[in-house]
């Protein structure tokens, strides 16, 4: 990712990077974000050597010797390295370690079912079945395992599977609501309206003040055509759960089938002002899995490692999972910003973006960084109306005067620019970017000397563009006539640049060298 910077171009974000902190407690024995970006890291713990191993494990740890007359569990699943691969290093051990155990006990109902758990939790759903499958064929007693056969049927979309198995784990555990509340609602979707009612009459028995019950007996009415029964049903769920927006949308279009237009609009308000889609019942079954799942903070570390090493799609993927965690990390929101921008996609920039704005309507960091990517992709009047919003929160915020500065001075606009750079020094004395513009700018008028200590001070931040300002300060002493210093500082500029990989700029401080160290010679 880049960011409009230095010869009215661009440069590395590596200083925005470093300005990213993560909020939130984490072990002590942890490095905080602020320490893991703007530097490469190294992925470890690949599961590929893992899985190798287990691999072993399997083909020789399940012989006749292993193995007990239980069901025919066939070989144990085979696990998708690159998939796993893509979880927080210490999730990729867990999952090692369990999947160790289960091929040297793999009849063992609560080794596979601790393997799915950890696989669900993690939403490998495909897999977590499978090893819930062989859970629930050596201990077919179980509820736990049925239902979570269920549930992941239903993540993976396959609603008769799902309410198949739902009607199953029913019958080892008859009371438990949020089985009955998934059977019901499979019935509904699948058609089966009798089976439907008969499910969420069961829960009502039960639970009489049960939203969604309520609710999923009013669709049960309304795709029989009865809509007074309907609207009794949906007028109780909202009721009891104010918030319940798909219930007050039901409600609202229900009222309008009986021609109560003017109630109806009164509902699509509320419905609109409704902050849930359904109350959630308690689940601790389904807990034990959740439980289980990587705490954000080492989702956020994981996402920012993969984005250091260039793998921006995974990055953003695991940073939006930590930012679903914990909504209220500033620092994983603007790293989110910062990897979409490294993908080069504006429409998820900018719909980042808009959400996290709501969110932290006062971040510097989130407008700096968006105001940044909108002009690194040429929408100069959008950045600059962005890098004015941060100077609003933050008059002294040094970047954006900068920012600002280069983008004035793209136009043509010295005076207004050079007013943005010397606004960023009174911010921020040493910001290097805004010297090495001030020297360039007091060079093309002639003023070596104002040039050289603009230079010179921004030297004292070591950063990727040292080798310009050393080819800047060797200019400048060619133009007050000290050669030996200008072949001194070119030479230097020459080594740092090819060291830095800028080898057009590297030819050009070469040719610039030999002309100082003629000139000093035929003094």
């Amino acid at each position: 990712m880049q960011s409009v910077c230095n010869d009215g171009r661009i440069r590395a974000m590596n200083s925005v990077w470093r300005r990213i902190v993560v909020k939130g407690s984490r072990p002590h024995s942890q490095p905080s974000l602020l320490q893991l970006v703007g530097q490469s890291t190294s992925r470890t713990g690949s599961l590929l050597g893992g899985c190798t191993a287990i691999l072993a494990l399997v083909l020789t740890g399940c012989g006749p010797e292993a193995r007990d007359s239980g069901p025919d569990l066939g070989d144990l699943p085979a696990f998708d390295a690159q998939v796993v691969s893509e979880l927080p290093q210490a999730t990729r051990e867990r999952i090692e370690g369990a999947y160790e155990r289960v091929a040297q006990f793999p009849a063992d109902p609560d080794g596979n079912a601790q393997v799915g758990m950890l696989l669900h939790a993690h939403r490998l759903h495909t897999l977590a079945g499978e090893f819930y499958l062989r859970a629930h064929k050596l201990d077919p007693a179980s509820f736990r395992w049925a239902y979570y056969l269920g549930v992941v049927e239903l993540e993976r979309g396959r609603t008769a599977e799902a309410t198949s198995r739902f009607e199953a784990a029913l019958v080892l555990d008859p009371e438990y609501e949020p089985a009955r509340l998934a059977a019901a609602n499979g019935s509904l979707v699948l058609g089966h309206l009798d089976r439907s009612e008969m499910h969420f009459r069961h829960i009502l028995e039960r639970s009489p003040a049960s939203a969604p019950a309520r609710f999923g007996l009013g669709q049960v009415h309304a795709e029989r055509g009865n809509f007074p029964k309907a609207i009794e049903e949906f007028e109780q769920a909202c009721e009891l759960a104010p918030d319940f927006s798909k219930a007050r949308y039901a409600l609202a279009m229900g009222l309008r089938e009986l021609g109560q237009t003017e109630e109806a609009r009164q509902h699509l308000d509320l419905h609109s002002q409704s902050r849930e889609a359904a109350p959630v019942p308690d689940d601790p079954i389904l807990q034990a899995v959740t439980r289980m799942e990587a705490t954000s903070y080492a989702y956020a570390q994981a996402g920012v490692e993969h984005v250091n090493s260039g793998a921006y799609e995974l990055g953003a993927k695991l940073l939006q999972r930590a930012l679903d965690l914990n909504p209220e990390d500033e620092g994983v929101a603007v790293s989110l910003l910062i990897a979409y921008g490294h993908l080069g996609d504006l429409a998820r920039t900018k719909g980042h973006f808009d959400r996290a704005i709501i969110v932290f309507p006062n971040s510097e960091d989130l407008r700096f960084n968006y105001a940044t990517i909108l002009a690194q992709r040429g929408y100069s009047v959008e950045a600059s109306e962005a890098f004015k919003r941060v100077l609003e929160i933050n008059p002294r915020h040094a970047q954006s005067h900068t920012s600002l500065g280069y983008l004035r001075e793209d136009e043509g606009d010295f005076g207004a620019a050079s007013a943005h750079y010397r606004k960023a020094l009174e911010g921020e004395p040493g910001n290097p970017g805004a010297r090495f513009r001030l020297g360039r700018m007091a060079l093309a008028r002639g003023k070596a000397r104002p040039a050289l200590d603009h230079f010179r001070a921004a030297l004292a931040d070591p950063q990727d563009q040292q080798d310009q300002l050393l080819y800047g300060i060797a200019t400048a002493f060619a133009m007050l006539g000290e050669y030996a210093k200008a072949a001194e500082f070119a030479k230097q500029a020459h080594e740092r640049a090819r060291a830095l990989g800028h080898l057009a700029l590297a030819d050009s401080i070469q040719a610039d060298l030999l002309s100082y160290e003629a000139q000093r010679a035929s003094w």
